[in-house]
């Protein structure tokens, strides 16, 4: 990308993966000199994080990629629409590039994708990388839990902006 990086990068679930391999894919890039995609990223309940390339990332066990596709497609795979044929997995025990631009993890305690989130943020530079948990499940926040998610963004993005100046 040329020019300046856009302010920030949200995703809730599958999205946030899609982002996430797409930050890390970027921050490979950034090894070369170049500027990162993004000033921010804010993801919610990420699930596992997959890559858009041969190159990257590691090939998934044939009994977790099952799993995986399972939970994903509903049975879709079981009934022969899914191709399982070499997928790979941009865990933190793999990938050498760490996201490096500020990041917001939400992770619900109660969400049975957790573990995923909880990797995600090791893929990111320790000092960038915050954590709100909240008591809730795989969804998108509600109420309080919301308002502090927003503050926290809001805070973020000052930061940014200031620092940009």
């Amino acid at each position: 990308m040329d020019g300046e990086p856009y302010d920030c990068v949200i995703g809730f679930s599958e999205g946030a993966a899609l982002a996430a391999a797409l930050l890390l894919t970027d921050a490979a890039r950034e090894s070369h000199g170049l500027k990162p995609m993004f000033r921010y990223a804010v993801f919610f309940n990420a699930v596992n994080v997959l890559s858009p390339s041969e190159m990257l990332g590691k090939e998934m066990a044939e009994a977790d990629m099952r799993r995986a596709l399972e939970t994903f497609d509903g049975g879709a795979h079981s009934q022969g629409y899914c191709s399982d044929d070499h997928v790979r997995i941009m865990s933190s025990d793999v990938m050498s590039a760490a996201i490096s631009i500020p990041t917001l993890h939400v992770i619900g305690l109660k969400d049975g994708f957790r573990d995923f989130s909880r990797d995600l943020v090791k893929q990111c530079a320790p000092s960038n990388a915050r954590v709100v948990s909240l008591s809730t499940g795989h969804e998108v926040p509600k109420g309080r839990d919301l308002e502090t998610v927003a503050l926290e963004i809001e805070e973020a993005l000052a930061m940014i902006s200031l620092a940009a100046e």
